[in-house]
């Protein structure tokens, strides 16, 4: 295969931290890359390198046998490279077809906008990835996962020779994951290369022909997929062995904390009944059409619940939104840290304790010595590193992030904690410290619930799972009769 981008002996350093040492890597026309490593091995700076978003210490890139100097955004645009970075930023308040063209909207003689071309080619563009979406809504309508397919249509549009990939399956459901996936080889049989990267392994056996592993801002090599296995990449990654999570203690507590009956909205969730007992880690599986997300969201108080019955502790929960779910115990972790979860350029400090600000402060002043003694208790307990609770939090890896928001939540001394897919977006080591502390959680008989569609996940932490499918409660499992293919199937079938 003909060479089409070459990274030769890439190096950045921040202040505090060598975030890329000597890295180099080559990558092929028609070819899919894969780019694994643990959250802050450099994966995202490397490819913001190669877009001009942020410029290297040392190294060069060669695009097409060209070494490119002065490498700018625009640049390597205009050079066939497209970047979609893991944290998505759109413009909300315009039209789908209005996002896809931003900054290159097709314009008639006169210089007017030609809506009738920006449209036309824009359901071209939707149409090629399977997409079935109004181009003239704007983008706030859109779902989290609908935003991401359409980013991605974006890259279509430029034309481009490689498309980098940051993340692009994080919060996308099986379907959709599987449409990236279909889109993505018929673009590479077009001729277009793509650079992949994910935490899930599993991923980049199922699409990806190599792959290059970054450890600690070093290459580790790039290898053939065919030549490895999970267990091979994970040692190249982590330098040891990590097994799955396993639960240490299960919970026989028959304490009802949050009691649900008869919860409906139409056309959301419908007849919803389940108990949660003190220290239980309660599981709820279920697709993104499933209805699940909605029902998180309306439990603690952001959307609207419909008819029911919610009872926390034997008394009506009556929270109508979240400011008053946290004042009566309930915390929530959401799917999305970096759209409503992350303080973007705020300090470690701040983002935790910003859940009780009336604890910390007096009127209008805040105690420096509370907020910090409140950060490094978190730190401490969380494993947070750096252990910097200065430090920006947009500086920190993403599993790291997920630890500071469980720091926020842990704060206010919950009942129930709502966790939206708590191990998303972070590496397999990550993983298994998030695993642990929310086993330790409820250790302290602290109620999870937990919203996923990470089967294997759930079933190494939950001491039950119950199946969430068209929009209902289908199937309930223990930890004693937990299995995969059950649930999967409970998952995914269709009711006539």
């Amino acid at each position: 295969m003909k060479e089409i981008l070459r990274l030769v002996d890439i190096s950045k350093r921040f202040p505090g931290n060598q975030a890329l040492s000597a890295v180099s890597v080559t990558f092929y026309e028609n070819e899919i890359h894969g780019i694994v490593g643990k959250n802050g091995a450099g994966k995202s700076t490397l490819m913001n390198i190669v877009m001009g978003i942020i410029d290297a210490d040392e190294g060069d890139i060669v695009f097409k046998d060209n070494k490119i100097e002065n490498a700018q955004p625009k640049t390597m645009i205009d050079l066939g490279i497209t970047f979609v970075p893991q944290k998505l930023r759109m413009l909300n308040t315009l039209s789908v077809a209005e996002n896809l063209f931003c900054g290159n909207l097709p314009r008639n003689q006169y210089g007017i906008i030609n809506w009738k071309q920006v449209y036309k080619r824009a359901n071209e563009a939707l149409s090629s990835m399977g997409l079935d979406l109004d181009c003239k809504i704007s983008v706030q309508e859109l779902s989290v996962e609908q935003r991401t397919m359409l980013i991605i249509s974006k890259a279509v549009l430029y034309d481009s020779k490689i498309i980098i990939l940051d993340e692009p399956t994080a919060v996308l459901n099986k379907r959709e994951r599987s449409l990236l996936f279909k889109f993505i080889n018929q673009q590479k049989q077009k001729g277009i290369s793509f650079i992949f990267i994910s935490h899930h392994l599993e991923e980049i056996f199922e699409i990806c022909d190599k792959v290059t592993t970054l450890v600690d801002g070093k290459s580790k090599g790039t290898h053939q997929v065919s030549e490895l296995n999970i267990e091979k990449l994970i040692n190249l990654m982590i330098g040891k062995n990590i097994g799955s999570y396993e639960r240490q203690n299960y919970i026989s507590n028959k304490k009802k904390i949050l009691e649900v009956k008869n919860l409906t909205r139409r056309g959301y969730f419908e007849n919803i009944n389940f108990n949660i007992y003190e220290g239980e880690i309660l599981g709820i599986c279920g697709l993104g059409s499933s209805g699940l997300n909605e029902l998180m969201q309306s439990l603690y108080g952001m959307d609207r619940r419909g008819i029911g019955e919610i009872k926390l502790e034997g008394k009506d929960f009556q929270s109508r939104k979240p400011s008053e779910s946290m004042k009566q115990g309930v915390a929530y972790l959401t799917h999305d840290r970096h759209e409503n979860g992350l303080i973007n350029f705020r300090s470690l400090a701040e983002n935790i304790t910003v859940s009780i600000m009336n604890k910390i402060s007096n009127l209008t002043l805040i105690s420096n010595l509370k907020e910090r003694k409140i950060a490094i208790d978190q730190i401490e307990k969380l494993k947070i590193h750096p252990p910097d609770f200065e430090k920006s939090i947009d500086l920190f890896s993403g599993g790291n992030q997920q630890k500071i928001i469980f720091g926020r939540l842990s704060v206010i001394n919950p009942k129930l904690m709502l966790l939206q897919e708590p191990t998303q977006g972070v590496d397999v080591n990550a993983k298994n410290d998030i695993y642990r502390i929310i086993e330790d959680l409820s250790l302290d008989k602290i109620s999870i619930l937990i919203a996923s569609s990470e089967i294997r996940e759930m079933i190494n932490i939950c001491d039950r799972i119950i199946v969430m499918n068209e929009n209902r409660l289908v199937e309930e499992f223990t930890h004693e009769n937990f299995s995969f293919e059950k649930i999967m199937l409970s998952m995914e079938q269709v009711n006539s």
